[in-house]
């Protein structure tokens, strides 16, 4: 969420929107509001849509509060899209105060649900266990996985970002245990890769395998 990169700052938006409202309200208010308010307009919107989704299951009486942040952003905010964005998440959150009922999936779809942003729908899509055909294989499953991952590892150092990018894709189809520690490495620290188009795709692969 701090990538000088905004295209990974809305990837990773978009994930923090899958977790629980009670983790990510606090999380993603920030980008809107106040000193660490994001300064581009996309990641404002995605947070915005992110906040309405994580929080569209909660108890009615915690809604009031995420709905005055929502509202504030509304107000001191300048960016057209970003307004539109915050006055429907407004709608929606006190229609849903109002009913104290649980929202179906299906109601949220149309203007709150995350799957309806690029990133995200793609990160679902990525979604899988790459090693499920098992026993149409003739090659021991634990030996074909350890050999696809040692050669995905070497990809993942490539100096063509393209591959790079590939490579990242395909651990995000491993499970948690072995994607977290290799993705985290591309999006902070001293292995941080240079492209941030990578970098979008290790949050999305992220968010898929975990």
């Amino acid at each position: 969420l701090k990538d000088e990169d905004s295209q990974v700052r809305r990837a990773a938006v978009g994930a923090v929107g899958k977790l629980n409202c009670v983790i990510a309200f606090p999380v993603l208010k920030k980008l809107l509001v106040g000193p660490g308010k994001d300064d581009s307009p996309g990641v404002r919107v995605e947070a915005v849509i992110a906040l309405s989704a994580a929080c569209g299951s909660i108890r009615a009486k915690e809604v009031k509060e995420v709905l005055n942040e929502v509202v504030k952003a509304c107000t001191a905010e300048d960016d057209e899209e970003v307004f539109l964005e915050a006055s429907e998440a407004i709608e929606f959150l006190e229609a849903f105060e109002e009913k104290r009922l649980e929202l179906e999936p299906k109601s949220t779809a149309d203007n709150t649900d995350p799957s309806t942003n690029d990133v995200t729908r793609r990160s679902r899509n990525n979604g899988g266990n790459l090693f499920y055909k098992v026993s149409d294989r003739s090659q021991d499953p634990a030996e074909e996985q350890n050999n696809f991952i040692e050669a995905t590892l070497k990809k993942l150092k490539d100096e063509d970002s393209q591959v790079r990018r590939a490579a990242v894709g395909a651990v995000g189809k491993l499970n948690c245990v072995i994607a977290f520690p290799v993705l985290k490495k591309l999006l902070v620290g001293p292995g941080k890769d240079d492209s941030p188009g990578v970098r979008v795709e290790a949050v999305i692969a992220l968010s898929a395998a975990c």
